[in-house]
């Protein structure tokens, strides 16, 4: 991932996640091998004997003016199998122009509608 981060809510577990920024530059069929490789990666359990945790969202921003890209990539994601609720996609425009933790700006690769990280 680009980044890895933790967001403490209190009196919540904390959330995990791996940030993803995506300007367009890689092809379907590699970013597919990216999001099997994090499927992949957690069910080993590799993840859990490094972070300590279950807890794993992999959230894509997406650096291109079009939704096009956004929708392709949840697409191309919806095709891995094994993927549950662990892939999360928005726009950078989205991110920096309104707060990114509880505006549902956020598109889970299999959902129809948008919603927020948190609640």
């Amino acid at each position: 991932p680009d980044s890895y981060f933790v967001i403490k809510e209190p009196s919540k577990p904390p959330s995990h996640f791996f940030l993803e920024l995506d300007r367009g530059t890689m092809t379907d069929k590699r970013f597919q091998g990216k999001i099997s490789s994090y499927v992949s990666y957690k069910k080993s359990g590799e993840y859990f004997d490094n972070y300590h945790t279950n807890s794993l969202k992999v959230l894509t921003i997406v650096d291109t003016p079009t939704t096009n890209r956004l929708q392709n990539l949840r697409q191309t994601t919806q095709e891995v199998k094994g993927i549950g609720r662990m892939f999360w996609f928005a726009h950078l425009p989205d991110i920096t122009n309104q707060d990114p933790l509880t505006t549902p700006i956020w598109h889970v690769a299999k959902d129809k509608h948008p919603i927020s990280l948190f609640n």
